[in-house]
């Protein structure tokens, strides 16, 4: 039995294209729009995104939670685009083709693909924005530059620093402030027995005369 690991599927140059920008770059709005409109969505409550029960949109839940929510929400729905064009070619294959075309069926698939890496790009986002607020919330803008578009395999890449090193130094922000060594200290000779035996008799002298001049 072959190994799907070590076997991996083999794309045309065009098609690799294609999947690599849709898994790297997020698409705007529009484009998601008009890519969800191609193929409508089964009646089946399973295939939408599930809406906050009433109960926790009383204004005694704390907007925090509200908010989290949101974000979770945004991005589940992201995830629920692609089952439109999946479930198209689900039906088709039921019904041996007698549903599509077979240009309907491509396209199907290319949305399928478009929208299902759209929604990875959305998440690679979100935890680029999470990491950089994290570290240094003055720079989580960085997270909305177009730049990520090489960083496979890395979430940031390495069109990144550069970015980062303009806005600061880099290690001002990703490192902790190094602890400082007092030079003096480090470079200080150990005193003999004999000069440790002076300075304390000299450190005595000098504290009968602070006591003896302080008033009574």
């Amino acid at each position: 039995m072959n190994d799907a690991s070590s076997n991996p599927a083999k794309l045309s140059e065009h098609s690799k294209s294609a999947v690599a920008v849709s898994f790297t770059k997020p698409l705007l709005n529009e484009d998601r729009k008009r890519l969800r409109k191609m193929f409508l969505t089964p009646d089946l409550p399973e295939t939408k995104c599930p809406r906050l029960d009433s109960v926790f949109k009383s204004t005694a839940v704390k907007k925090d939670a509200k908010d989290t929510d949101s974000e979770f929400t945004c991005l589940q729905a992201f995830i629920h685009d692609p089952a439109a064009p999946l479930l198209a070619m689900l039906k088709d294959v039921k019904q041996d083709g007698e549903e599509l075309s077979t240009e309907q069926f491509k396209a199907a698939l290319t949305t399928a693909i478009q929208l299902l890496g759209n929604a990875s790009a959305q998440v690679s986002h979100l935890r680029r924005r999470k990491i950089l607020k994290a570290i240094n919330p003055e720079i989580q803008d960085l997270a909305e530059e177009d730049i990520f578009s090489n960083s496979v395999p890395y979430l940031f890449g390495k069109d990144f620093e550069p970015k980062m090193k303009n806005r600061a130094e880099s290690l001002k922000i990703l490192l902790p402030n190094p602890l400082k060594t007092n030079s003096f200290f480090d470079q200080a000779v150990p005193l003999s027995p004999k000069e440790k035996a002076a300075r304390q008799t000299e450190e005595g002298s000098l504290g009968g005369q602070k006591r003896a001049s302080r008033p009574c």
